[in-house]
């Protein structure tokens, strides 16, 4: 089992979300987060890693490279499309994949037996947010 020290990646993005780092870093176990990203595959890994550090390749960040003219939202042509433009853009095919990805989550939840005070909980605060 490969356990990471240098979290200073984690750090800034708690920083971003405007976390107090010091006091809320010290809530949380590292050694269970490593252990969890140690069984995803390669592309689960990537893709939930890119999300949490705000790496997705959207077209904001594409025309902040130069690679783009544009940085609207290709499918709704409302919005920039941003990290956290992507988890709420309304247009139909979004919608569709999201609850979807909703869908999917509860069942999960579900099935490994977890509180169901602490599923309605997370859900609610998902359910929310996008």
């Amino acid at each position: 089992m490969r356990i990471r020290r240098d979290y200073s990646g984690e750090m800034a993005a708690l920083n971003s979300w405007g976390a107090n780092t010091s006091a809320d870093a010290n809530k949380i176990n590292w050694m269970a987060i490593d252990v969890a990203i140690s069984r995803w595959g390669k592309y689960q890994r990537g893709s939930v890693l890119k999300c949490v550090h705000r790496w997705w390749d959207t077209a904001e960040r594409k025309k902040r490279w130069g690679q783009s003219e544009s940085n609207i939202c290709t499918l709704c042509n409302l919005s920039v499309e941003t990290s956290d433009h992507v988890l709420k853009c309304k247009h139909e095919e979004m919608v569709k994949v999201m609850n979807q990805l909703l869908h999917e989550m509860k069942n999960k939840i579900k099935s490994c037996g977890t509180y169901p005070l602490l599923q309605k909980n997370k859900l609610n605060s998902i359910e929310i947010f996008s």
